[in-house]
């Protein structure tokens, strides 16, 4: 990990621990700007940090329209898919997002287990969901950080051209970022009782 520090188009990303009054408990990621710490994220925006960098990630998602409407479906997602282009001096990053899973906790859609039509409606609703946290996250990298905490400086990096003195922190920070995100659904749950 600590080898990557110097690696072209790379931020390190560490968990952030402290001692409470119930023990150690995980706050959220520390992240770093070569070796200087320059801010703390919490545990919401970790989740979505780790789904956009890294491959095979596994977690649990929610869904709620009320307190009493709700759906969850643990996750996993397939290798992450990166492309850059550059537009007019501007680079353009896209993500592909794959989550594959099981709705684990079902309150919202009734007859999701006969219904196709129901389970694409969620397929949908989930994927725009998951969007909508991945680009309130760009906006907080992007604006408030201001440093490449997904590693996409290391896809400019190699699809452009290494060694060039680029500020891969600035470029991602005044970059595009789309994400295109699928859920497929596999189970549903351990049956109807």
């Amino acid at each position: 990990m600590y080898v990557r520090i110097g690696a072209e188009g790379r931020n390190l990303v560490l968990p952030y621990i402290e001692q409470t009054e119930e023990g150690i408990e995980l706050m959220g990621l520390a992240i770093f700007s070569g070796d200087k710490m320059i801010a703390k994220m919490n545990v919401e925006n970790a989740k979505i940090l780790n789904l956009l960098k890294e491959s095979n990630v596994k977690g649990l998602v929610s869904l709620q329209k009320s307190p009493t409407k709700y759906i969850d479906f643990y996750g996993e997602s397939g290798k992450r898919k990166v492309k850059c282009n550059k537009q007019g001096g501007k680079y353009v990053f896209s993500i592909d997002l794959t989550l594959t899973g099981t709705i684990v906790n079902n309150e919202m859609y009734a007859e999701i287990t006969k219904d196709v039509g129901q389970r694409t409606q969620f397929e949908k609703d989930m994927a725009r969901n998951i969007e909508k946290q991945c680009y309130a996250f760009f906006k907080i990298m992007q604006k408030e950080y201001k440093v490449d905490c997904i590693s996409l400086g290391r896809e400019g990096a190699a699809k452009f051209g290494r060694r060039k003195e680029n500020d891969w922190n600035k470029i991602v920070s005044d970059a595009e970022i789309k994400v295109n995100v699928k859920v497929k659904v596999d189970t549903q749950g351990r049956g109807d009782y």
